[in-house]
């Protein structure tokens, strides 16, 4: 294919190989890709996912594996290693790509979120649920989260009953006769929530309580948050109240996410309520309790009280935000008073607050 006039680069061996993994011939690709190589050009992502993809698809496994075998004699970026997972996984290799993915972390590449998950739900996919268990123990272990496609595989095969046992024998916690790790129970909790799940979430916070496990002012909040998703107001508001009678102190999580429920389910008296015994209990409202409140006002017209929540933001030295400044434009617009619009507007670039592509449709819609 060389020519001293004409020196192919690395898009033009890309184009050639993908054409013809497209027409079901990997094997001359290949040739193709070990030509590229000798000529001192360096293989990428795209190379590397071409062939494996046109392996797999036409059926040569085994010529597959020899180029996954050759290639992880090399340090390979983690993208490439990421892509060779997700293939092994997606033609039922799991052992390979459970050794890929160790010897990731070997070469030194950290697992990250994303990583684990497709591991997982690879593992899902064969059913094997005690490797997905080990996995998602071993992933929170490092502060990431199950997705909720993850969670919802999970639960297609396991009860709630399994899923906890199961992380209980699955996980170190079993063979030092530790108790169920409590971070663990809310990453589980809020993984029933985001798949869906609400009586499996209320159960698995019921169970704590049956175990005699303590929760901590993450779990509640996982189950305040979640609630109010579902619609559910007075039932949030009812447990946040529980929160404090057990003794927890709410923190501003606490209260931005309940004083935005409530607001949002209409509640804006009992919302108001919650702001004030934000307060009386030492804990500061910050920039996300106030654009909350005020762009609940704003919505229904109230845009006089949102300007003395700025105000009150401003003697109290807490910086607004595009947010805040947005959700009052917009108010003085719907109420037709644009010139107050238009001198908010010159006010927030005052105080280099930048406005952005929100703002301006507000101002021309206006």
């Amino acid at each position: 294919m060389s020519h001293k006039a004409l020196t192919p680069d690395t898009v033009t061996y890309i184009t050639l190989m993908q054409g013809l993994c497209q027409v079901g011939r990997p094997q001359e690709a290949l040739n193709l890709f070990k030509e590229m190589c000798s000529t001192g050009l360096l293989p990428n992502l795209v190379t590397f996912s071409i062939l494996l993809d046109g392996f797999w698809k036409h059926g040569h496994l085994d010529e597959a594996l020899k180029l996954l075998q050759s290639m992880q004699e090399k340090k390979l970026e983690p993208d490439i290693v990421f892509v060779m997972i997700k293939g092994l996984l997606k033609e039922g290799l799991s052992d390979e790509a459970y050794r890929l993915f160790r010897k990731m972390e070997d070469d030194g590449f950290m697992p990250d979120s994303c990583s684990y998950n497709v591991m997982i739900q690879g593992f899902l996919q064969i059913r094997d649920s005690s490797t997905a268990v080990r996995l998602i123990d071993e992933m929170v272990g490092k502060g990431f989260s199950a997705d909720s496609t993850t969670f919802q595989m999970l639960l297609d095969l396991e009860s709630p009953d399994e899923i906890i046992s199961r992380f209980m024998r699955g996980s170190s916690r079993a063979e030092k006769k530790l108790e169920p790790d409590i971070i663990l129970c809310t990453i589980l909790i809020e993984g029933m929530f985001i798949a869906g799940k609400l009586e499996v979430a209320k159960e698995l916070f019921s169970k704590l309580f049956a175990d005699g496990i303590r929760p901590t002012i993450r779990t509640y909040n996982v189950m305040i948050k979640g609630l109010l998703k579902e619609g559910l107001s007075d039932e949030a508001y009812d447990l946040f109240r529980k929160m404090e009678d057990d003794g927890f102190l709410p923190d501003s999580w606490s209260y931005n996410i309940i004083i935005n429920g409530l607001l949002k389910s209409g509640n804006r008296n009992m919302a108001v309520q919650v702001f004030k015994k934000m307060e009386q209990n030492g804990c500061k409202p910050d920039v996300v309790t106030y654009n909350t409140i005020i762009d609940s006002l704003c919505k229904d017209r109230l845009v006089n009280d949102a300007m003395e929540l700025l105000s009150e933001m401003l003697d109290r030295a807490i910086p607004p935000n595009v947010f805040t400044y947005n959700s009052i434009v917009h108010g003085f617009c719907n109420l037709g008073q644009l010139n107050e619009a238009t001198r908010l507007f010159k006010e927030m670039v005052g105080r280099d607050v930048m406005p952005d592509t929100v703002t301006f449709n507000i101002l021309v819609d206006g």
